[in-house]
């Protein structure tokens, strides 16, 4: 229960983080798109910008992760730390679940009018 409470507030978390960054932003976005960067690009670049903490993170914490287990091996009694299964799921559900805070505001910048944008300059 505290696992999926982490991962939400994780997930709220980036989604507000990448939501400010958007809102910081507006005149960027919309000079890109009235330059002629299509709604997908703009999308993907704000996926990617979100998503690369994430993908940074999983990189160094997951040989960190094998290290540590080591260290916590003489603490588990029956129970072994080896598998590479709930590694994998963890990394997984993980990313995911960030993609999934990531799309809502990139999907909403790249539906934005770079006229309206540009109007207000």
């Amino acid at each position: 229960m505290y696992g999926v409470t982490a991962l939400l507030l994780a997930a709220a978390g980036l989604f507000a983080s990448l939501s400010f960054d958007i809102r910081q932003r507006p005149f960027e976005l919309g000079l890109r798109q009235a330059l002629g960067a299509t709604p997908r690009t703009i999308a993907a670049n704000l996926l990617s910008n979100g998503l690369a903490p994430v993908v940074i993170g999983l990189v160094f914490g997951f040989p960190a992760a094998w290290v540590a287990r080591r260290l916590f091996e003489s603490y588990l009694f029956g129970v072994s730390p080896t598998p590479p299964a709930p590694y994998l799921a963890a990394g997984i559900v993980l990313l995911v679940t960030s993609a999934l805070a990531c799309v809502g505001p990139a999907s909403r910048a790249a539906r934005s009018s770079p006229l309206e944008v540009l109007r207000h300059l």
